[in-house]
């Protein structure tokens, strides 16, 4: 996973009150959500949420729009991407690009 090194986006999850940084992760190929097999697959089976605000979650949706990304990361281990209004769900990345490469 290559996370884009920018301005990070700052968030505050609801659950365990926590400030959280996440930088863009850089996405190859087609975005997930042009696909509901490639949303499949985008998303981790079991993975973690972290609940935020409605308004954090606006705030994502413009930084991955700005960024043509959808995946966000602290650490650039573990991914998560915006599901509906107010939850991050852990997602993976990595895992299309290699279904990519695995097609050709």
């Amino acid at each position: 996973m290559h996370l884009l090194l920018t301005l990070p986006i700052t968030l505050r999850s609801l659950v365990k009150p926590k400030k959280l940084e996440f930088n863009p992760v850089v996405m190859n190929g087609p975005l997930p959500s042009k696909s509901p097999d490639l949303w499949r697959r985008f998303l981790k089976p079991g993975g973690k949420t972290v609940a935020i605000s409605a308004s954090d979650s606006a705030k994502v949706r413009a930084y991955m729009q700005e960024h043509s990304t959808e995946a966000i990361s602290e650490d650039g281990l573990v991914a998560f991407t915006l599901q509906d209004d107010g939850f991050l769900v852990e997602c993976l990345p990595d895992q299309l690009v290699e279904a990519d490469a695995m097609a050709l």
